[in-house]
């Protein structure tokens, strides 16, 4: 189920204002744990050049309890590439794509075993990088239904999820 983060704040502090006694701890302990960590932008190539090694990576590991297949992200004119390092080591890949208000993102890839917890580190820095740098007004966390199919959750999905539903329209 899409999971969608409101990005139009004026700052990131202002963001975090906004968050929860428990997401605002989740954050504080999450920069804790990953200090050492750096997050930035790379470039479309050398995106490309890790693209494959790290789905590769990702596709080795347990999902959920489940062996997935190797992903295949297509990539796009719109397709950005996310990266968290450690010692000048990049340990995790993030695609993400930009669309004209909002952006869609891919699962963050890294080995679970060795960076247990890197995922947030990564949503929270992207958070920051898109109030910072960009005018969208919202990240799609991920899940299929929503941005291009229809929804057949039958009730069950995150109720979260009926904010892209009545939206999306806006959603292109």
């Amino acid at each position: 189920t899409p999971f969608l983060v409101q990005t139009n704040y004026k700052s990131f502090d202002e963001y975090l204002q906004k968050l929860s006694k428990k997401s605002l701890y989740n954050y504080k302990e999450t920069m804790k744990k990953f200090n050492n960590f750096l997050y930035e932008k790379l470039s479309f190539q050398n995106g490309i050049y890790l693209k494959d090694s790290f789905e590769y990576l990702w596709s080795k590991q347990l999902i959920r309890g489940h062996s997935i297949n190797k992903p295949n992200i297509t990539l796009q004119n719109n397709t950005h590439f996310f990266c968290c390092k450690i010692n000048n080591e990049i340990v995790m890949l993030h695609i993400i794509e930009y669309y004209k208000n909002y952006i869609y993102c891919h699962m963050p890839m890294y080995d679970k075993n060795k960076y247990n917890g890197i995922a947030k580190y990564a949503w929270f820095n992207l958070i920051k990088y898109v109030i910072e740098n960009t005018d969208k007004i919202g990240i799609d966390m991920g899940g299929v239904c929503g941005r291009d199919f229809s929804h057949h959750c039958n009730g069950r999905c995150n109720q979260d999820f009926t904010c892209i539903i009545k939206n999306r329209k806006y959603l292109t």
